[in-house]
């Protein structure tokens, strides 16, 4: 029966030992000339193991660490990423301005009564006046409340107000009320 190894584990580097007893059948021991003293299994250098083992742990570690060291940066990048995000926005450089609703909303009413109008016209030979906003929206890209959410009020035929002829329109503006002094209309 082969001798055992007498090596301690390389895992524990404060055990790792320098050397080794490598594996010797009985036959073969007593084949060895040892001077009179009992046959053993001859010392063998265990050092390049034990560098091997050292190696690939410290290798593990460093990846390890170098994972950790990303996932760091990482969670660093995206909580800057959010502050920058949350700055810009309370900042109000991407908010709607009350001109830039403004001029939205003239162009909205615009685009009804000198575009869809227009066009709607053409199309209903026997009649004045629409029912209602919807019956122009197939006829412009513009359709829907005011861009402070506000339905537009419209007339059109004998109750157009005075010196309007056509289609009137008129957004209530950023108070939401009608006949204030923010209100847009389409003849302006």
């Amino acid at each position: 029966m082969p001798h055992a190894l007498l090596s301690r584990s390389p895992r524990d580097p404060s055990a790792s030992p320098v050397a080794v007893r490598i594996a010797v059948p009985p036959a073969m021991l007593a084949t060895l000339d040892t001077g009179g003293e009992p046959a053993q299994a001859p010392l063998v250098r265990h050092v390049p193991l034990v560098r091997h083992a050292l190696l690939r742990r410290d290798l593990a570690w460093r990846r390890r660490r170098k994972l950790a060291l990303w996932l760091v940066a990482l969670g660093s990048v995206t909580f800057m990423s959010l502050v920058v995000a949350l700055s810009v926005l309370a900042s109000g450089r991407f908010t709607s301005r009350p001109d830039a609703r403004a001029g939205r909303a003239r162009l909205q009413l615009q685009k009804y009564a000198f575009e869809a109008y227009p066009s709607w016209r053409a199309s209903h030979h026997g009649r004045m006046c629409p029912r209602s906003l919807r019956e122009l929206a197939p006829y412009t890209s513009t359709h829907g409340p005011d861009p402070w959410g506000s339905p537009l009020e419209f007339r059109c035929g004998p109750m157009l107000p005075h010196g309007a002829t056509g289609l009137w329109l008129r957004s209530a503006g950023a108070d939401r009320r009608f006949g204030t002094d923010d209100d847009l209309v389409s003849s302006e």
